[in-house]
């Protein structure tokens, strides 16, 4: 009976483990979700301060004709004025954590322009955030046109 009671106790003892895990991954993901709800309105608003808050200071994107963009370029470009989204929506996104990282994949359906180049059309996109100091930031984001 004493083995029983044991055994009971751990088999206990590791489904609480479980369900704080899955509560902190949850919670983790909703976190994840209202930066990508943020990212979007931020973007449509030109809401620099957003923004900056939004990517980490390391972060790269590499836009979908292949070349890369640093965080500092991104934000020069948006308080300029000259990175300008009118519309930005994001279907189908899917949100992967792991640990401190969460990868979120998803289509993105844009209208806007950097400079003269326009950058609207759909776009399938990966975006990596790492959670610091308990804030989710943007590291790295990739977008390709599906074909």
């Amino acid at each position: 009976m004493r083995n029983f009671s044991k055994a009971l106790s751990a088999i206990f003892f590791i489904l609480m483990l479980t369900v704080e895990n899955a509560q902190a991954g949850n919670e983790d993901e909703a976190a994840v979700a209202k930066r990508e709800h943020d990212w979007r309105v931020a973007w449509v608003m030109s809401d620099y301060k957003t923004l900056e808050g939004l990517h980490a200071t390391d972060y790269y994107a590499i836009n979908n004709e292949g070349h890369f963009t640093t965080r500092k370029q991104v934000l020069s470009d948006v308080f300029a004025g000259r990175f300008k989204y009118t519309s930005m929506e994001h279907k189908d996104m899917r949100i992967r954590v792991y640990g401190n990282t969460a990868v979120v994949t998803g289509l993105t359906i844009n209208k806007g322009h950097r400079g003269e180049r326009d950058v609207s059309g759909v776009f399938a996109y990966t975006r990596i955030y790492v959670k610091e100091n308990g804030i989710w930031q943007a590291v790295l984001a990739q977008y390709t046109r599906p074909q």
